[in-house]
């Protein structure tokens, strides 16, 4: 187990400064001029010039990048071109929002996609099976900004239950205020990653409704909750865990277009704004950030196979 960790964090340790390479070359090969944005139209070659220098653009690409891996590894990630701030202070401040804001998805996703998913293999080829197949492709061919504005209009402003722009509130400080300024856009970015859960979790429970054992459990006079819940959920649990890794890098993607629509002060509207101003070191740590995260949590996704079934072997 211990060996297979290791080989596991070495391998997302080669991911990530994939990650960054490629991040760090894509940003200087998009078109745009970050200086040219920053200055405006009106400025002059040599206000460019000493800017450029500045900012070290006049220096060969690979100089350019050992100099900024350099830096992260002493853990600066740089300062914004335009908002004038060390990029580890924003993200400081933009990340616990985010951070709820995909707490709050997730929980969404799980409470609801994987019940969906056991009520429609249970009930196998009959109307509340056909009723969760539609609602769960009704999901995945809606995109997020389309349900987003949707839930905007009918539960801000027609009915008036949650704030039309969610913005944030500390859950230590407001709990409520939290919940409801992060429930909208939760489950807009939820939606598609509950279906394709409901989905991974009714495949997974029906592939295992007719094996042996089950029907020796039945045979045995267990309640049919046990059954479901002891012999038929459990063995399915590896399956539906595999799919929490790609539900969750999801849910980071989704962040992007719904934070934006409902205005909240996360690393998904920041990297909105980072993109549009050509911000570099914004946009570049964004990048590694979320590749870091993303990276963690299938690191733990994997241990916790050997967590839900011990019989699995990583010799």
């Amino acid at each position: 187990m211990l060996s297979y960790i290791t080989r596991r964090i070495i391998i997302q340790i080669g991911l990530i400064c994939l990650i960054a390479g490629i991040s760090f070359l894509f940003m200087h090969i998009i078109p745009g001029n970050p200086v040219t944005i920053m200055l405006g139209e009106s400025a002059t070659p040599e206000s460019i010039e000493e800017v450029i220098h500045e900012l070290k653009f006049d220096l060969p690409i690979h100089v350019q990048f050992v100099l900024w891996v350099k830096d992260i590894l002493h853990g600066n990630f740089g300062k914004s071109y335009f908002m004038r701030e060390d990029v580890n202070k924003i993200l400081a401040q933009r990340f616990p929002r985010t951070f709820w804001l995909a707490i709050w998805a997730l929980l969404i996703t799980v409470s609801i996609g994987i019940p969906m998913g056991i009520l429609a293999a249970i009930n196998h080829n009959t109307i509340l099976d056909k009723v969760i197949i539609i609602i769960c492709t009704s999901f995945l061919s809606i995109p997020i900004f389309v349900l987003a504005l949707s839930l905007m209009f009918i539960f801000a402003v027609r009915l008036g239950w949650f704030p039309v722009a969610g913005g944030y509130v500390s859950p230590f400080k407001d709990l409520i205020g939290n919940i409801k300024g992060l429930f909208l856009p939760a489950l807009s970015i939820s939606s598609m990653s509950l279906a394709y859960l409901a989905r991974i979790t009714r495949s997974a429970m029906l592939e295992i409704m007719n094996k042996d054992f089950i029907t020796t459990a039945r045979a045995k006079g267990l309640k049919e909750k046990i059954v479901i819940l002891k012999h038929m959920l459990k063995p399915a649990s590896i399956t539906i865990i595999s799919s929490l890794g790609i539900t969750f890098g999801g849910l980071l993607g989704g962040t992007i277009i719904s934070e934006t629509i409902f205005v909240v002060p996360g690393i998904g509207r920041l990297m909105y704004e980072a993109v549009l101003a050509r911000d570099y070191p914004v946009i570049q740590s964004l990048i590694l950030f979320v590749g870091i995260i993303y990276s963690l949590v299938n690191l733990v996704t994997d241990i916790l196979y050997a967590v839900v079934d011990p019989r699995i072997s990583y010799i």
